[in-house]
């Protein structure tokens, strides 16, 4: 949840720069996070039904990281390149930069559900809880790490986020790291 949420935030800030329009851009920012996660979300299953499913956490964790990585790299030069283009063109690209990374960070969570579920399901009310507090938490502390040192940082600890839930599967999956 927390990671979750820091990407999406830091996202939210860096697009409404882009377009111009807060409102137009966090709709737009949200809807696609939202619609794509739900769709990573839905896929999952093909992966928990796997014979490694389990494993999928681990290299779906690093995939997340290593883009958001690459979005703190490379994502302020191609927005501010795009900045002249059309709105519609500024709305179809904001989606087109969301949705890889919003599908991906939609699998992790079902994944590790599932096996919790599988493995300790008396847990399974502590891991949505824990997940909404974090979810609760993390829209303050992005703020406050945004101004106190900006959201190429906010998305750093998001990727970050993904490393600790990446180290914490390879702890639950034996064989596999």
């Amino acid at each position: 949840g927390l990671g979750f949420l820091f990407l999406e935030i830091a996202f939210m800030q860096k697009f409404i720069l882009f377009s111009g329009n807060p409102i137009y851009s966090a709709a737009l920012v949200l809807t696609s996070f939202l619609i794509f996660a739900g769709a990573g979300s839905r896929w999952s299953r093909h992966l928990a039904a796997s014979p490694r499913g389990p494993a999928h956490i681990l290299w779906v964790a690093a995939l997340i990281g290593g883009v958001a990585v690459c979005y703190v790299l490379f994502l302020d030069g191609i927005l501010t390149w795009l900045i002249p283009s059309p709105d519609a063109v500024k709305g179809a690209i904001t989606i087109a930069l969301v949705a890889p990374l919003a599908f991906i960070m939609g699998i992790p969570f079902p994944l590790g559900l599932d096996q919790l579920g599988r493995s300790a399901p008396a847990l399974m009310p502590w891991a949505w809880g824990i997940n909404g507090a974090l979810s609760v938490v993390a829209s303050v502390l992005a703020a406050l790490l945004a101004l106190s040192f900006g959201f190429d940082v906010v998305l750093l600890c998001g990727a970050l986020c993904y490393a600790g839930a990446w180290l914490a599967a390879g702890q639950g999956i034996t064989g596999v790291v």
